[in-house]
């Protein structure tokens, strides 16, 4: 690509090269009518156009021959004159349309650069994040003692996933690996079943919801007589805000346990 400076050195370079047109009219014969000095003049001036031409644009002499014909067959010196003003103007005016187009291609190339760079050192701080991530997960999972290893294998998978060059994908799989880390692992806590003290903690948490309490301490007094070291679901639904979640919170206070509330998509 050509840029403007270099189209401007080159033309320049063009015009030095050539020697200007030079017109010394005490030369010519004091009776010499001025049709023929001025034809003679408008004829330099022709010579030098089609020069500058010829050389700035690249052109062949086969190319030159139809254009300077076409000047030559104009007889009148007066017409010939205006002819090549007009060349000269149509010159300039390509010139100017050929620095307009190489300057904003210049310009789109020094825009698409940027943002290509910017692009790219986004995708580096991406992949440097990916990179700390998954560093960050794999010294967790180490730490880890007390994992089922079916478990330990699907996250051991999900960490070496982060690679992925897909961004959604690896959100994804950062939200599991965080709620995965959010579980106390390494922690137990002795089963509590207690139907008792569980009614009270449901009647002093939640005003009606008879049915539902009584499916809650079967589910307790269902566990503590196979004495449960696991427990089992329950399903709560309904629509939003007929305390789903602030009842599923007194469970975990029935049970003497810490909850949390992961979230599903939902």
């Amino acid at each position: 690509m050509i840029l403007p400076t270099e189209v401007l050195n080159r033309y320049d370079m063009v015009v030095k090269s050539l020697l200007p047109p030079v017109f010394e009219a005490y030369k010519h014969q004091t009776d010499q009518k001025f049709e023929e000095i001025f034809d003679e003049a408008v004829y330099k001036m022709g010579g030098y156009y089609f020069a500058v031409f010829q050389a700035l644009f690249s052109k062949d002499n086969d190319a030159m021959r139809p254009m300077i014909a076409s000047f030559l067959s104009v007889k009148d010196p007066m017409l010939r004159s205006r002819k090549l003003i007009s060349l000269y103007e149509e010159m300039h005016g390509i010139i100017d349309k050929k620095m307009y187009y190489v300057h904003k291609t210049a310009e789109e190339f020094k825009e698409r650069s940027k943002t290509q760079m910017l692009e790219h050192a986004y995708q580096k701080v991406l992949e440097d994040n990916k990179k700390s991530d998954k560093t960050k997960y794999q010294e967790k999972l180490d730490a880890v003692k007390d994992m089922p290893e079916s478990v330990r294998k699907v996250v051991q998978e999900e960490i070496n996933g982060l690679d992925s060059k897909n961004d959604m994908d690896t959100s994804r799989k950062t939200n599991y690996l965080n709620q995965v880390f959010r579980m106390p692992w390494d922690h137990r806590v002795d089963p509590f079943w207690d139907v008792h003290y569980s009614k009270t903690v449901l009647e002093k948490s939640h005003f009606g919801m008879s049915e539902t309490k009584e499916r809650i301490l079967e589910f307790i007094a269902k566990n503590k007589r196979i004495n449960s070291q696991k427990g089992m679901v329950l399903l709560l639904t309904g629509p939003p805000g007929v305390g789903k979640t602030s009842i599923a919170k007194s469970i975990g206070e029935c049970l003497k346990r810490p909850t949390t509330i992961i979230s599903m998509g939902g």
